[in-house]
Protein backbone atom coordinates (compact mmCIF):
# COMPACT_ATOMS: atom_id res chain seq x y z
CA UNK A 1 0.00 0.00 0.00
CA UNK A 2 1.13 3.75 -1.12
CA UNK A 3 2.27 5.93 1.60
CA UNK A 4 -1.02 9.03 1.37
CA UNK A 5 0.15 11.88 -0.54
CA UNK A 6 1.16 14.90 1.96
CA UNK A 7 -1.20 18.28 1.32
CA UNK A 8 -0.05 20.53 -1.37
CA UNK A 9 0.94 23.19 1.55
CA UNK A 10 3.03 20.77 2.87
CA UNK A 11 5.09 19.05 0.06
CA UNK A 12 8.84 20.49 -0.40
CA UNK A 13 9.23 21.89 -4.11
CA UNK A 14 11.88 24.13 -3.55
CA UNK A 15 15.40 23.23 -3.34
CA UNK A 16 18.31 25.29 -1.47
CA UNK A 17 21.98 24.57 -2.09
CA UNK A 18 24.16 25.45 0.93
CA UNK A 19 27.74 25.86 0.58
CA UNK A 20 29.93 25.84 3.90
CA UNK A 21 33.03 26.16 5.34
CA UNK A 22 34.46 23.22 7.22
CA UNK A 23 34.45 25.39 10.82
CA UNK A 24 31.12 26.82 9.90
CA UNK A 25 29.61 22.76 9.12
CA UNK A 26 30.84 21.76 12.10
CA UNK A 27 29.29 24.58 14.13
CA UNK A 28 25.69 23.56 12.79
CA UNK A 29 26.12 20.19 12.79
CA UNK A 30 27.47 20.10 16.29
CA UNK A 31 24.55 22.34 17.24
CA UNK A 32 21.52 19.85 15.54
CA UNK A 33 23.17 17.02 17.65
CA UNK A 34 23.07 18.80 20.78
CA UNK A 35 19.16 19.60 20.03
CA UNK A 36 18.72 16.12 19.23
CA UNK A 37 17.55 17.02 15.42
CA UNK A 38 18.87 15.88 11.59
CA UNK A 39 20.95 18.58 10.28
CA UNK A 40 18.00 19.22 7.68
CA UNK A 41 15.01 19.49 10.80
CA UNK A 42 17.98 21.66 12.51
CA UNK A 43 18.09 24.46 9.55
CA UNK A 44 14.47 23.89 8.59
CA UNK A 45 13.70 25.44 12.05
CA UNK A 46 16.38 28.00 12.38
CA UNK A 47 15.30 29.16 9.05
CA UNK A 48 11.44 29.57 9.91
CA UNK A 49 12.62 31.66 13.06
CA UNK A 50 11.22 28.67 15.67
CA UNK A 51 12.65 28.42 18.61
CA UNK A 52 15.40 25.58 19.07
CA UNK A 53 15.88 24.12 22.41
CA UNK A 54 19.30 22.88 23.30
CA UNK A 55 19.21 20.63 26.34
CA UNK A 56 22.10 19.84 28.29
CA UNK A 57 23.45 16.89 30.97
CA UNK A 58 25.86 18.11 33.23
CA UNK A 59 27.64 15.20 34.95
CA UNK A 60 29.75 15.71 37.80
CA UNK A 61 31.84 12.63 39.55
CA UNK A 62 31.95 13.72 43.20
CA UNK A 63 32.83 11.74 45.80
CA UNK A 64 30.51 10.96 48.45
CA UNK A 65 30.92 13.17 51.79
CA UNK A 66 32.55 10.91 54.63
CA UNK A 67 30.28 11.29 57.79
CA UNK A 68 32.37 12.56 60.94
CA UNK A 69 31.17 13.68 64.21
CA UNK A 70 30.36 16.91 64.38
CA UNK A 71 30.44 19.09 67.33
CA UNK A 72 28.04 21.56 68.23
CA UNK A 73 29.53 24.77 70.23
CA UNK A 74 26.66 26.58 72.20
Amino acid sequence: MARPKKEKELTHTHHLHLRLTDVEYKVVSEAAKQAKLTLLEYTHRQLAGIKVTVKYEIVVDVPKPKKTDCVVWN
